[in-house]
């Protein structure tokens, strides 16, 4: 039995960190006779094939493996959206099974952490603008992030999407009130119209003025409800946007127009607050890609020339100069320098490279220019895996977060119906006139639907989650998800590396200790007039220990030499 590697990167280059494309080339090769095995290590970098060499040759199985992957490619696609305007875990629900539900559409993920959906689809059957427009359906913009695993110009969906001029005009408000601008607009003339329709309410004669800015509070306020609603609806799901709206609906029926504002308006606020803390939390794991330079210097025969980071190819050689940034993975084939990698290991203290060492997209290269030799595409990098991580990690629910996940899609049906009994079967049930004991319970329906809601519980859980690991990234701290985040609530000891932990990661010297007849400052100066002209960290330390005791140096150094 022989064990072979092959190259899942270059087999799947549109797809390789889809587990369900390496599965179908793992069933493909495991029906070829004579492979045991088709295993992939953890990085998805490579698949190890176990086979017996006296039944089929390793080319015919290499040969077979690029035919599937080509296969894959031309029948299979991926997309990413990036969504403006997702407010709610049971929106991203909604979205998810709404875009299941399309023909061709082979498996979708909504991440309403990351405000992202995740499609995989077959190629013919189904479009990119077909599959935009049912998210757009549930009152959100839509931006592609990647296609086919390439990242792409971010560009808002009426732009993308074939549509007369007209109609892209008539879109362009609707995108304009799902920007944050636009949303803190709104909430700030829903609350000033709330205001005022109060105070014409209490002079009576201005009663009629009153209830029309009510409905235009509530029209105003309600309107990302009402289309999620709506959505929700068409999917045959009934999820809190549905009870809000119902609530809100029966509190007009009654003529009960403080009521129904009021509800949109708390409603509103809260969504508000919930937006601000999750694009605060987006943001700052965006924020992270910020660490890799958008181009990179290549040198390709005798010229050096910046190249977009996605263009670099594997092979090529990097010019780094001092105080730049890493942009792609690598191995050093010239030069010597300390190079910064604590934003891949958490190391604060500076990591010295020469020729033959790796260094990784994202670190700060020091004091010495290096050339570097790229080993992994852009997309493969160290870094480029830890926020792909992060990012499924934020998908991942918390035991917490599944519980209320469970109760939600129990409880809100329950609600639904009970509110719907306790509208129509009194009514029934009591002696006289139906339509005159009506009102009465129907108000109490509505008040059960708005006190039974469960959108504090469903909200409030993931909210808080997203925010947790949102501000430990922005600290610094990588949790991966918040199962992690939830077990350490049970931790009663914790080990640290101290250093950059509970150290700031920054050498000084701590003590000088003279052997014969020089003083300590005369070995700071000694010692200072040595490193003056480095960049070292410890030359640094020993310079700052220097300036600090005011040991001044009457030395010159010639010849210096690092």
């Amino acid at each position: 039995m022989d064990t072979r590697s092959l190259d899942v990167p270059v087999l799947l280059p549109a797809g390789d960190e889809c587990v369900r494309c390496i599965g179908r080339l793992q069933e493909g090769l495991m029906r070829i006779k004579g492979v045991e095995d088709a295993a992939v290590n953890n990085a998805h970098n490579a698949m190890h094939i176990a086979y017996d060499p006296n039944l089929v040759t390793f080319s015919r199985i290499e040969g077979e493996a690029r035919r599937i992957g080509a296969q894959i490619q031309a029948q299979i696609a991926h997309a990413t959206f990036l969504l403006e305007g997702l407010d709610c875990p049971d929106c991203a629900r909604s979205i998810e099974r709404a875009v299941g539900a399309l023909p061709g559409v082979l498996w979708v993920g909504a991440n309403f952490s990351a405000a992202q959906v995740h499609v995989e689809y077959q190629r013919g059957h189904v479009s990119l603008d077909d599959i935009m427009r049912r998210i757009q359906g549930h009152g959100v913009s839509v931006e592609i992030l990647t296609r086919d695993g390439e990242a792409m110009q971010s560009a808002v969906v009426s732009q993308i999407v074939p549509a007369a001029e007209g109609k892209r005009a008539k879109t362009a408000p609707l995108a304009f009130l799902r920007t944050r601008t636009g949303q803190t607009a709104v909430g700030a003339a829903l609350a000033a119209l709330a205001l005022l329709a109060h105070l014409l309410e209490g002079w009576g004669d201005r009663d009629p003025v009153s209830r029309w800015l009510w409905a235009a509070s509530i029209l105003l306020g309600g309107w990302s409800t009402w289309r999620a609603a709506l959505a929700s609806l068409r999917a045959r799901a009934v999820d809190m946007n549905v009870l809000m709206t119902l609530a809100v609906l029966g509190a007009v029926a009654l003529r009960d127009w403080g009521e129904a504002a009021s509800v949109v308006l708390l409603y509103g606020v809260g969504l508000s607050l919930q937006n601000s803390a999750l694009d605060r939390t987006r943001r700052s794991i965006r924020a992270l890609m910020s660490l890799t330079p958008p181009t990179a210097c290549v040198r390709r025969g005798s010229k050096e020339e910046a190249v977009p980071v996605a263009q670099v190819r594997l092979g090529d050689t990097l010019i780094v100069r001092p105080g730049e940034r890493i942009p792609i993975d690598g191995e050093v084939t010239n030069g010597a320098s300390a190079v910064n990698e604590a934003p891949i290991t958490g190391e604060s203290v500076p990591v010295e490279k020469s020729q033959g060492a790796p260094v990784y997209a994202g670190t700060l290269n020091g004091q010495g220019a290096l050339e570097i030799r790229v080993t992994r595409p852009y997309r493969d990098t160290v870094l480029s895996r830890i926020l792909h991580s992060v990012e499924e990690a934020q998908a991942q629910r918390a035991p917490a977060e599944q519980m209320i996940d469970r109760f939600a899609r129990a409880y809100t049906p329950i609600v639904f119906w009970l509110a719907v009994g306790v509208a129509f079967v009194p009514p029934l049930m009591l002696a006289g006139d139906f339509w005159w004991h009506f009102p009465e319970w129907f108000h109490r329906a509505l008040t059960l639907l708005i006190v039974a809601c469960p959108c504090a519980l469903v909200v409030s859980t993931p909210v808080a989650i997203v925010t947790a690991l949102g501000t430990a990234s922005r600290r610094g701290i990588l949790i991966k998800g918040g199962a992690y985040l939830e077990a350490i609530g049970a931790v009663k000891a914790v080990v640290y590396d101290k250093t950059g932990t509970l150290t700031q990661g920054v050498l000084r010297v701590e003590d000088v200790v003279p052997f014969g007849s020089l003083t300590c400052a005369e070995i700071l100066s000694l010692a200072a007039a040595m490193e003056s002209r480095s960049k070292h960290p410890l030359a640094l330390a020993i310079c700052q220990a220097a300036s600090n005791q005011r040991a001044t140096t009457p030395y010159e150094v010639t010849d210096f030499t690092e």
